[in-house]
């Protein structure tokens, strides 16, 4: 073993060049002093030459971070990046003013601070939404921004989701304060304007899922068997509001179906009583009148559509009997008179039309 005479490492007897530093050894080589005179003058040209790019280098970088400040100062201490800290603090007219007076007639300083304007409009949503800035601090800015930004659109609508964000907060607000004064119906309504991206909206979900239970049982109740028209018509109107708020509700369409033929069965009783009597004592006018109400709740009854037609039948005989006593009297402008009274009380009649046209040729 033996040592290299420039680092001292341990090296094989053979070795002819040092494996750590690459220096020449003596191996009884004639030419050993000028390998070695070669390679000190080759290691002096190397380090001579990595001093000299090192300090091109640390030139170099001395200069660049000196370019990197200057533009940090420069750009710190612009007119536009000052209009843009104006109106993130808050300070909208100085912001407007220094825009219009130094900002909007140069296209670099418009560059820049267009650059600016996305991040500072999705920093103002999200100061509302973390409730750090009020609705109007924050519409305030964002219009301002968007000013700045024309004709490019991300303060625009950074506003509009902070619109959105607002109405929704709103409606969560509203949905509570319904819910705690007992207005089931508004707070529903208001629970539904909660946005997805409202962190209400998980609760608004579930409150909207209790409400409409409550809502539904409210108006069932309310409704009730109706069994006079007055409260037929109110219940009947409640039930068809219901459905157009939960639209499809079986529940809330079986009950308005069962109201509806319940109180069907009722008037068509009534009817089929009141008009046979009425036929019976020769009212004719008012029997027609009641069937045709029972009709417009059972449109098509077998029963209601035969009585009436009995009701008119009946009707135009005793017209028919009575335009004959006119006429045997010589009465005809009491014949005229009888049959336009028909005539208004069964429009559609044949006989009475066929009756009056003889009158007049009479």
């Amino acid at each position: 073993m033996k040592l290299c005479s420039e680092c001292g490492k341990k090296l094989k007897d053979s070795a002819e060049f040092c494996y750590n530093c690459g220096a020449p050894c003596d191996n009884g080589d004639i030419d050993y002093m000028k390998r070695r005179a070669d390679y000190r003058r080759e290691s002096l040209k190397a380090a001579r030459k990595n001093k000299s790019r090192s300090l091109i280098l640390n030139i170099w970088s001395v200069l660049m971070i000196l370019l990197i400040l200057a533009l940090m100062f420069t750009v710190w201490y612009l007119p536009s990046r000052r209009a843009y800290m104006d109106v993130m603090q808050g300070n909208t007219e100085e912001a407007k003013a220094l825009f219009h007076e130094k900002v909007e007639s140069n296209t670099l300083q418009r560059f820049i601070i267009r650059m600016m304007v996305p991040r500072g409009a999705a920093a103002l949503v999200n100061a509302y939404d973390q409730r750090e800035l009020t609705y109007t601090d924050a519409v305030d800015r964002l219009k301002t921004l968007a000013e700045f930004e024309e004709p490019l659109n991300n303060a625009s609508k950074a506003a509009e989701k902070l619109e959105t964000l607002h109405t929704s907060a709103e409606a969560a607000r509203l949905g509570a304060q319904y819910e705690s004064e007992g207005d089931t119906l508004n707070a529903l309504l208001a629970y539904r304007m909660v946005s997805q991206n409202d962190s209400n909206y998980d609760t608004a979900v579930q409150k909207i899922a209790e409400l409409e239970g409550q809502y539904k049982s409210q108006v069932i109740t309310e409704a009730g068997s109706p069994t006079t028209e007055q409260d037929f018509l109110k219940a009947e109107a409640l039930l068809q509001n219901a459905l157009e708020v939960i639209p499809g509700d079986v529940k809330l369409q079986d009950q308005l179906t069962t109201i509806r033929q319940a109180f069907a069965g009722t008037v068509k009783t009534e009817a089929m009583s009141k008009a046979t009597d009425y036929i019976s004592k020769g009212y004719y006018k008012q029997a027609i009148d009641i069937l045709d109400r029972a009709l417009v709740y059972n449109e098509g009854d077998l029963e209601l559509k035969t009585l009436k037609e009995t009701a008119v039948r009946n009707y135009e005989d005793f017209v028919r009997s009575q335009v004959s006593v006119y006429l045997g009297n010589n009465d005809k402008k009491g014949a005229k008179a009888l049959l336009k009274r028909a005539s208004a009380d069964m429009p559609d009649s044949t006989t009475v039309k066929q009756l009056t046209d003889t009158v007049n040729n009479t």
